[in-house]
């Protein structure tokens, strides 16, 4: 594939630029032994550059640090830049759903500073939000379109659900992605809060798996959203809440018909712990 020089990466021609160009064009003129004189190398670019050359020439951990202190928003962004796929995809999907540096900043335990950062070099996403092609192209990551997107692409599935349907929406699925389906041994050890948080996270599970798996073994979707409305409908029970019926993650599968009515009140069939094993050994094995 044709790839422009990195110095035209920043051009204002240039409509389709990658999040990370200012990244690429840091990353070639350190690897080159070059200045940042072009006309397109704004003040980050050479913000950028400073901070890679210098930490190129880091020998010892008292060297990283006293880099640390003098650049720490940059320092921070690179930490996050290099960091698991999650904790770096859950920063890029509150960008992507629309939150302010500032929120993602206090959401995620970061500086302002660092997120701003972060977005000018690795992540440049802010003024092109409502380009939607762009962004489910060039911020997705090139496996949402390739049929390579496996269980394992957090990253991906964060951004995407993000991008869709905003923070509301992404903060039900962060556990999920950070913890897995984490399922009690006992019912009578778990709150209604843990149960809710199941529930999505058995939610989240569909709607990744229905987008991973081919056809027809995608439809485990059907069973996993089956179990996560028994499971809420009884954690809300127990929260003394009423069930509304179909609830925000149904909206998301077209292939729910099913009306479900309101209902005042659930019991579990039978036996509580009895209903608890048998639900439990169902979510373990789809």
């Amino acid at each position: 594939m044709f790839e422009l020089p990195t110095a035209m990466l920043m051009s204002p021609g240039h409509t389709a630029r990658p999040v990370d160009a200012r990244w690429r064009r840091i990353v070639d003129l350190a690897d080159r032994r070059k200045r940042a004189t072009y006309r397109y190398d704004d003040g980050w670019i050479k913000v950028g550059l400073l901070y890679l050359n210098r930490l190129r020439r880091c020998r010892t951990d008292a060297d990283r640090a006293r880099l640390a202190r003098s650049m720490p928003g940059v320092d921070d962004a690179y930490k996050l830049h290099q960091a698991d796929k999650v904790t770096r995809g859950i920063v890029e999907a509150r960008l992507l759903a629309g939150q302010g540096v500032q929120e993602v900043a206090a959401a995620c335990g970061m500086t302002p500073e660092a997120v701003g950062v972060y977005e000018k070099l690795f992540f440049q996403v802010f003024g092109r939000l409502g380009a939607w092609f762009f962004v489910l192209n060039r911020a997705m990551g090139v496996n949402l379109w390739d049929g390579s997107l496996t269980e394992d692409d957090a990253d991906v599935f964060l951004k995407l659900f993000a991008f869709q349907k905003g923070p509301i929406f992404l903060e039900a699925m962060i556990g999920y992605f950070r913890h897995g389906l984490r399922v009690p041994e006992r019912l009578e050890e778990a709150t209604a809060e843990q149960l809710e948080e199941l529930a999505n996270a058995l939610m989240t599970k569909a709607l990744v798996r229905v987008r991973v798996l081919p056809f027809p073994r995608c439809m485990i979707s059907w069973r996993l959203m089956a179990l996560s409305r028994e499971l809420r409908r009884y954690a809300r029970t127990l929260a003394g809440e009423v069930d509304q019926g179909p609830n925000t993650w149904q909206a998301e599968l077209p292939f729910v018909t099913e009306d479900v009515k309101p209902v005042p009140s659930y019991e579990p069939r039978g036996d509580a712990e009895t209903w608890w094993s048998a639900w439990k050994a169902a979510v373990l094995a789809a």
